[in-house]
This record gives structure tokens, sequence and C-alpha cells, in this order.
């Protein structure tokens, strides 16, 4: 059975921070755009547990709400949120973690690391032939010697995702510690979340379905994808090369008639739609992003690049650059609420 997820501690009005980009200088805005931190940074990272950074130069800058600097981290960069008080930070292409102190607490020495939760992190290692993934603790020990080719984002607040083993190309599900909680193996496993995880069943038809936290079968395989994750009580799923939103049940809240969705916050999740239109640099797309609700109802403007949820509530989108762009250009990007309000646009 799998851990029941940590109660989460509600969030104070500072708590999730959003960087923008003006002049090519970053800074920090609210969740309902009120500016916090002014923009004069070389960049500044995602902030969702409250503690903003930014990077000027070679190094790290770990900031108060005012801007003033509290410690440095040298020779390093970051661009992910705090998570569990850790932030993952980069040095010569390697990834390591550092405390709100600026205490480097686990050395740069993986290739690839998830963010810390309550119960540890995920880690990966490159040998000759193949990665290595093993779970990790906050003090950078190993809980155990289990490895895997890969391991599945295990979400804030939950115990257990899939994890594919070394030698057959088949998932199990893993607790925080790497360990099996039992040994049926599946063809694909993605994350828990509200109970349940999608899973790819290994024999029939291979569809996807899902179980529950007591590991019983909660959906036969009856789909061709599914999301990552639930959210909201709902989740992505894919019939016939189509995308709508079915419940915990299976039973459709949205048919399948967008080119795909992804991963939801809060009742909102992007959705991709069929138009053809201008896209990145002028060239001719034939679809673009937007962000629906669990109705399938188109909540802002179909104009986006991408759009991937920032926070349960927020979603950040990238706008397609004009043809007179170089490809050395950023996009440029901002924020929607989960009502599909803009919170801000870079360069408006």
């Amino acid at each position: 059975m799998i851990t029941k997820k940590l109660a989460t501690k509600d969030r104070d009005e500072c708590s999730v921070l959003l960087p923008i980009r003006i002049n090519d200088r970053w800074g920090y805005i609210a969740p309902d755009g009120t500016l916090v931190i002014e923009p004069q940074y070389d960049s500044t990272g995602a902030c969702l547990e409250g503690q903003p950074y930014a990077v000027q130069g070679n190094e790290i800058l770990i900031l108060s709400h005012e801007g003033n600097v509290k410690a440095r981290v040298e020779d390093s960069w970051a661009m992910h949120s705090f998570q569990s008080g850790l932030l993952e930070i980069e040095r010569d292409g390697m990834s390591g973690f550092c405390n709100n102190r600026g205490q480097i607490v686990i050395e740069p020495q993986y290739e690839f690391v998830s963010s810390f939760t309550a119960h540890g992190c995920s880690v990966c290692c490159s040998w000759p032939s193949s990665d290595r993934w093993y779970r990790i603790q906050p003090n950078g020990e190993r809980f155990n010697d289990l490895e895997y080719r890969l391991l599945r984002p295990i979400l804030r607040h939950e115990n257990a995702a899939g994890a594919k083993l070394i030698e057959l190309d088949r998932f199990v599900i893993v607790n925080g510690t790497g360990q099996p909680l039992a040994m049926t193996q599946y063809a694909d496993v993605r994350s828990f979340s509200e109970g349940l995880v999608p899973v790819r069943f290994a024999t029939g038809s291979q569809k996807m379905g899902w179980i529950d936290d007591d590991l019983n079968v909660a959906m036969p395989g009856k789909f061709d994808d599914l999301g990552d994750y639930f959210s909201d009580g709902a989740i992505p799923a894919c019939e016939a090369g189509l995308w709508g939103l079915v419940d915990r049940d299976g039973v459709w809240l949205v048919k399948p008639s967008f080119r795909f969705i992804g991963n939801g916050g809060k009742g909102f999740w992007p959705a991709a739609i069929d138009k053809q239109t201008v896209g990145d640099l002028g060239e001719p797309v034939n679809s673009v992003m937007t962000v629906i609700d669990r109705k399938g109802e188109i909540m802002t403007e179909p104009r986006f690049s991408l759009v991937y949820i920032y926070d349960w509530e927020i979603a950040r989108f990238s706008l397609p650059r004009p043809a007179s762009s170089s490809l050395r250009a950023s996009k440029h990007f901002g924020y929607i609420n989960g009502n599909g309000e803009t919170i801000w646009t870079e360069g408006h």
C-alpha cells in the first residue's frame, strides 16, 4: 500500500513568486502581478516555496523578498525552485544541491536530479553503457543499493512512482526510498497523485488504465495514452489520436477532440488545437496552444507556442517569435491564472 500523501501546508501570499524579464534583466512578481523584486539580475529561477534567488555572473544569490542578498553560491548556476529547503545547482555540467544559507549540502556530481521532496530525490549517474538511477536522502546518502534504468518523478506530497528495471523493458512501482512495493511489472508507470497512478499494462492490448494506492486495478487498460498524473480529479486521455479529459471512473469529461492535452493544475490544462496560423519565426504551423477547463472550454485566446503548469494554480506560456527575429532571440513569455486571466506578459 502507498503511504498517504503528506498534508499540504497552506501557502502564504508570497510563497509563490514568478520570474519576469524586462529589458533582459530578471526579477520577480507576485501571482497577482505586483512587482516584488525589481528586474536587475542575469536571471531568476522558479520560486514555489517562498525563497527567491538570482543568478548574477557566475554565482547564485539567495535573496530576501526585498531583494537583499542573504547568501552566495560561487561558480554555480540554477533555474529550478527550492524544494524541501534545497535548490538544485549546476557546476561544470553536473548537478548537486545547496540550502537557503548558500551551503552546498550535496556536491555537484550527478547528470540529472529530480526535485527533493519529503521522501528524498532521484538522481542519475551515467555508466559506460547506460544510465543508472537511484534515490538519495537530503544528506546525499543513498537509501539503499537499488538502481534502475529510469525513475519517474515522485510529486510533492506523494511517495511513489514508476521505475524502469535495468535488465527488463518493464516498470515496477517504487516508494520514496526506491524500494519496490510489489513485483507486478508494467509496460509503463507514471506518477502517483490523488491516490491513483496511470499505468500501461504489459499484457493483452497493452493499453493504459490506472491502479489505486492499494495497488489494485482501478481502471483496466482502455486508453491509448494518458497524462503523467491526475489533477483535480481528472487526467488527459488519448483515443484514436485525439485527446480529452476523463475522471477517476474513466468517464469522459471532455470528449477526444484536441490534438494534445498536457498535465494540468487546479482545474485547467494546456491543450493544442488545430489551427492554420503563423508560428515561431514566421513559419506556418497547423496547431497552437491554449488552456482549457475541465469542461473543455477554451479559457484564453489560442496563441501560444508552449504552455506548461508552473504551479498548480498558474501556467507559464511562451509566444512565437516574429519572422524578423534571429534564431538567438529568446521567446517572450508570460503567465495566466486558473481563470484564464493573463497575469503578466513580457513586452506588454
